[in-house]
């Protein structure tokens, strides 16, 4: 039986951790006890295999990865009724990547996004965990007040457009799966985590968990230039949800090129039934193109099938149609092919 699964999202320093910490402290829930390498998750389980995995490999193996991970640090838990995992983007191209992964190869899995409104406070608290080395202060360890910093500017503009691009690639998995949005603010800080819970539909804990501490106390202490660095946050125009998909949709072309051309087949068919029939398009047009592209019946039947989807989708059969050229003849499958004809003729009537 499948269990449910969550991911815990989010920029760096927006409070996953007291997140994770949470959830991993609740005895029916399986997580491992750090965090996961967002640019390892993004690749499935492809690195594990000799050449690369098949698509089809990949919609089986991405899902049994995420549960080993989730219990590999934690083998007490392997029985625990929900398995999940928390990773952190540092940079919008590993939102992307990790966004469209959960879209293509995990699909159902509840998404927990965890967001910080102060993008200053949050840029502060960054800098002075690079600069002292010390990440989080638990229960029992020494306090350190936190010295005032100035933020350079240019360095803020930076890290605040690259904050919103994050943000706004975590927020379009909310079309797609059943999404929780833990606000810093709200939740994190006062340690208010009900609707979390309500969320995965979770018990209350019986007891307080260990959470780590706040770091900091108020940004004005910790920021001398925080007038500057709000002119330059309201200078900043985050993506709109149109902008995000389109990017991450476009970045499936951009990194697909780099698979074998079957991989790309199997993407081509999940674009389709997302109505995504331009891009889809592109991605197998490449595919049966490649050096690599070996024409045999499997992988003839795979691409007509994608381009059945297109045509029985509405899309125009003039630019989908030539792509049949060069594949019917070794089509093996009587039903794909009479339903080829069928869009055809049908087309070639009205």
């Amino acid at each position: 039986m499948q269990r449910p699964r969550f991911l815990i999202v989010g920029a760096a320093r927006s409070g996953t951790t007291a997140v994770h910490a949470l959830l991993r402290s609740h005895p029916d829930v399986g997580t491992n006890s750090g965090e996961l390498d967002p640019a390892a998750l993004s690749r499935g389980i492809d690195p594990f295999l000799r050449g690369h995995a098949s698509y089809f490999d990949e919609q089986n193996g991405a899902p049994a990865l995420f549960d080993l991970l989730a219990t590999l640090t934690a083998p007490e838990r392997t029985d625990a009724r929900w398995l999940g995992l928390k990773t952190v983007m540092g940079n919008p191209d590993l939102a992307i990547d990790v966004a469209n992964l959960v879209r293509e190869f995990l699909p159902g899995i509840h998404v927990v996004f965890v967001e910080r409104n102060d993008v200053i406070a949050q840029c502060a608290s960054l800098e002075r965990a690079r600069a002292s080395g010390r990440w989080h202060e638990w229960e029992g360890m020494t306090r350190v007040e936190p010295a005032p910093i100035t933020i350079g500017a240019g360095a803020f503009r930076s890290y605040a457009t690259d904050n919103a691009a994050i943000v706004a690639q975590l927020r379009t998995l909310a079309d797609t799966h059943p999404f929780h949005r833990v606000d810093y603010e709200e939740h994190v800080a006062p340690r208010r985590y009900g609707d979390l819970l309500a969320f995965l539909d979770l018990p209350p804990l019986e007891r307080e968990p260990e959470l780590p501490l706040r770091t900091g106390s108020d940004r004005g202490a910790l920021v001398e230039n925080e007038a500057e660095l709000h002119a330059v946050l309201a200078s900043i125009e985050a993506p709109s949800n149109g902008e995000s998909w389109d990017k991450a949709l476009r970045r499936f072309v951009l990194v697909d090129a780099s698979r074998p051309s079957a991989f790309s087949i199997g993407r081509a068919m999940m674009l389709a039934r997302w109505g995504r029939d331009e891009l889809a398009s592109e991605i197998l047009l490449s595919a049966l193109g490649r050096a690599d592209a070996e024409l045999r019946p499997v992988v003839c039947e795979a691409a007509l099938a994608v381009l059945l989807e297109l045509g029985e989708h509405g899309a125009d059969l003039r630019s989908v149609a030539p792509l049949a050229a060069g594949i019917l003849d070794r089509v093996r499958d009587p039903d794909l092919l009479a339903r080829w004809r069928g869009i055809v003729g049908a087309t070639t009537s009205g």
